[in-house]
């Protein structure tokens, strides 16, 4: 009986002495070396893209919703098989950076509703039907004249091309335009373009909210132009039936480089005024704008007027 306390603190001895086996042994700090804990791979989701920038966005935005009494959304209301002529017309006034007067551009296209969707999203075919570049005032450059002269050429070379494009119920305008492939280049190609932008970014859209007399509201179009959009703010004169009156103040800026070799990109804004009868069945208004882009750097801006008119709506059989 007296050694039992002997044999007791030995036992204690021994189980003291054991390493503990029962806990895991510690992660790896350094994954690289082995024996290192492996994590499972990570999930694989869609790739993700990155947002366009607001500065390049389509979109419109009311300011104010105007008279409650007689407030109503304003859609377009296409017809199929619907066709009229639009004709615009783009006359600078004086240019800064170009030298001399602008010629004088003008065509008439000839528009065709293939088909509208549920949606109320018109898909339309163009065709070029006239288009004139017309010299105003002398140039001293002989060399530029040439350049007109042989864009004049090209210009009557495109009549009878096709293009095609679509307007949603909201006014949202998409053009597509494939140039022949003798005529991919040059100052005609050039200038037709530029009778289409004006054909796209005449087309006024509209906000979801109900609008009364007074309504304004702003409708951002991204421009062929690197970084440029232009920001055109509509207020609202009249509506009836599907004649809708407005006034409209042009704005936006772009940087203003003309491709060219500069030591630092000039910023462009865009200012000007003018008035739009909208018909709701046309894919585009009849407007009188006159926009001024003011470069700075330059004593003199840039002047320009253009207008569009759409002809009698012929119906569908």
């Amino acid at each position: 009986m007296t050694r039992l306390p002997t044999l007791i603190l030995c036992a204690s001895s021994l189980l003291l002495a054991v390493p503990n086996t029962t806990h895991a042994a510690a992660p790896n700090p350094n994954p690289s070396k082995p024996g290192a804990r492996k994590r499972p791979p990570a999930k694989k989701g869609p790739a993700k893209t990155k947002p366009k920038p607001l500065h390049r966005r389509y979109f419109v935005k009311l300011d104010k919703p105007g008279a409650s009494k007689g407030a109503s959304a304003i859609r377009y209301a296409f017809q199929a098989g619907d066709t009229y002529a639009v004709t615009i017309t783009n006359a600078g006034q004086k240019m800064a950076l170009g030298g001399g007067k602008f010629p004088k551009l003008s065509a008439t296209f000839k528009i065709t509703h293939t088909k509208v969707t549920p949606e109320g999203t018109v898909v339309y075919q163009g065709v070029l039907k006239k288009a004139n570049a017309k010299r105003r005032g002398k140039r001293r450059d002989a060399n530029i004249s040439k350049k007109i002269e042989a864009g004049q050429q090209q210009l009557k070379r495109l009549v009878g091309t096709t293009f095609k494009g679509l307007v949603t119920a909201e006014g949202r305008h998409v053009i597509s335009w494939q140039p022949p492939a003798a005529d991919k280049k040059g100052r005609g190609v050039m200038w037709t373009w530029m009778l289409l932008d004006i054909l796209k970014e005449s087309t006024v859209g509209f906000p979801r909210q109900a609008l009364g007399k007074g309504a304004q509201w702003m409708v951002q179009i991204p421009l062929p132009y690197k970084e440029a959009c232009a920001q055109n703010t509509y207020t609202l004169k009249g509506a009836k039936k599907n004649k809708v009156k407005l006034e409209a103040k042009l704005g936006g800026g772009t940087v203003y480089d003309f491709k060219r070799k500069l030591s630092a990109p000039m910023k462009m804004k865009l200012v000007g005024s003018g008035k739009a009868t909208v018909n709701l069945r046309a894919i585009a208004p009849t407007t009188k704008f006159k926009q001024d882009r003011i470069v700075p750097g330059f004593n003199k801006s840039e002047s320009n007027q253009s207008s569009v008119k759409v002809g009698k709506i012929k119906k569908a059989k």
